[in-house]
C-alpha cells in the first residue's frame, strides 16, 4: 500500500480517504482514533474494527485498511510499513493501587511515569530506513 508523507511522517489529514482498521469501543485505542482523525478535521472510515493492538496490526498488514497503534504493539521484526503521525497522537496512561504501593511497586512507577522511551528503539530503526522515501 502507498501511504502519503515523506521520510517517517504522515499528516493524519492526509490519510482521510483511507479506510480504517478501527477498535471496538471497549479497547480504548477507539476514543484515541476518533479523536485523532476528528483534530486532522475527518472521521476514520472502518473497514473493520478489533479490540485488540496486534490484531489491528495483522489486519493492515493484510490490507484490510490503515490502523493507530501505540509503538510497544509492533513487533522488532515487523516488515510492513510504518509512519509517525504528524503533529503526534498522544494519550494520557495511568498507574493506580488499592493500597500503599510495595518498594517494587512503586519502583515500576517511577520507571513507568519517569524512564520509558516514548517511541521503542526497534520502531527508530524500523523508521530510520524509510528516512527520504
Amino acid at each position: 500500500m502507498q501511504l502519503p508523507g515523506t521520510g517517517s511522517g504522515v499528516s493524519l489529514a492526509d490519510l482521510a480517504d483511507h479506510n480504517w482498521v478501527h477498535f471496538t469501543p471497549p479497547s480504548g485505542l477507539a476514543d484515541v482514533l476518533e479523536a485523532a482523525c476528528g483534530d486532522a478535521g475527518f472521521a476514520p472510515r472502518a473497514a473493520v474494527r478489533t479490540e485488540q493492538g496486534p490484531s489491528a496490526l495483522n489486519l493492515a498488514r493484510a490490507g484490510l485498511g490503515i490502523t493507530l497503534l501505540p509503538g510497544n504493539v509492533v513487533p522488532p521484526a515487523f516488515d510492513g510499513v510504518l509512519r509517525r503521525p504528524d503533529p503526534p497522537v498522544r494519550r494520557m496512561l495511568s498507574a493506580y493501587t488499592r493500597v500503599r504501593p510495595d518498594p517494587i511497586t512503586a519502583a515500576f512507577v517511577e520507571a513507568i511515569c519517569h524512564h520509558t522511551l516514548a517511541t521503542p528503539t526497534h520502531i527508530l530503526s524500523l523508521l530510520e530506513p524509510q528516512q527520504g522515501r
